[in-house]
């Protein structure tokens, strides 16, 4: 078990998502940055698709009730166990009453916190991972006990693909905030609607505004001639354009259906970044051609 002694500012299980349900109205949910979460399993020797937690914005602290080992990946929030500064993308051998706590930001918005064997909580249509009226919980409370795997031993077989993902610079989460990030993006179905000189406009740069794991929204408007379709699909990483000219990027926990033209469509790994993204980052879109 880990005890829960500050939840931080929004922190849930997350495994690869709840894949299937769209039909339902129900979204996939998962990991935001999925290359950090997969990250953290293949550190620890876990399956691809084990469950952990994703800590937004720090601020949590656990104390955890039993023998283990964990991988911290994705945004860096100096970490540390027992108040010693613990480092990122390794396996951490954790002893029962050791204390993790997640202090001040240097680089992204959410920390994965992987366990050896993944966390247990229940499973609700294939997926551990929170999503409102899906679960009972939507995110970690305080109080409250995480179940886990028992460590029967301290040997771990661990992915050889690690050392090349390490290597590689979607892994970075320390983005300049005045340096515009490239999201490389597919043209979406009604991309091709826009007049010429609209499609211009969004090779501009934008501003990251509000956002949370339904969506971000982009501080600057483009113009949009385009009238409302038929409500249609839409997935993680589709990117809406408002009648007011506002961009939206869904994200996981964004709706499966909406009547706002589709732009562009954020590849995996473009998503991946954009959720590593805090507000005020300037990003760009780089169309796939």
């Amino acid at each position: 078990m880990i005890e829960v002694i500050k939840p931080g500012i929004y922190s849930s299980v997350q495994d690869q998502g709840r894949l299937g349900y769209a039909v339902l109205g129900v979204p996939p949910s998962g990991a935001l940055d999925g290359i950090s979460f997969r990250l953290a399993n293949a550190i620890l020797g876990n399956n691809s698709v084990d469950a952990a937690l994703e800590i937004t914005f720090g601020g949590a602290e656990f104390k955890f009730v039993v023998d283990t080992a964990i991988a911290i990946t994705g945004g860096d929030y100096t970490a540390s166990m027992n108040d010693c500064i613990v480092p990122m993308n390794q396996r951490i051998p954790v002893e029962k009453h050791d204390v993790l706590r997640f202090g001040l930001r240097r680089t992204g918005v959410r920390t994965y916190l992987g366990v050896q064997g993944g966390i247990l909580t229940e499973k609700m249509m294939g997926s551990r991972s929170y999503y409102p009226s899906i679960t009972t919980e939507f995110r970690i409370n305080r109080g409250a006990f995480i179940p886990i795997h028992l460590l029967e031993n301290n040997c771990i077989s661990t992915d050889k693909s690690i050392e090349n993902t390490l290597l590689n610079q979607v892994c970075r989460t320390d983005f300049d905030p005045s340096i515009p990030l490239e999201l490389r993006a597919y043209v979406g179905p009604e991309y091709s609607l826009l007049h010429p000189l609209d499609r211009k406009n969004l090779t501009r740069v934008f501003t990251v505004g509000r956002n949370d794991r339904m969506g971000y929204l982009l501080q600057e408007s483009v113009p949009n001639q385009i009238p409302p379709i038929h409500t249609s699909s839409a997935l993680p990483g589709t990117v809406q354009l408002t009648p007011a000219g506002q961009l939206i990027v869904l994200m996981n926990d964004g709706q499966v259906t909406g009547g706002y033209p589709r732009i562009f469509q954020l590849d995996d790994t473009a998503k991946d970044m954009l959720s590593q993204c805090a507000q005020g980052q300037k990003i760009k879109f780089a169309p796939i051609t």
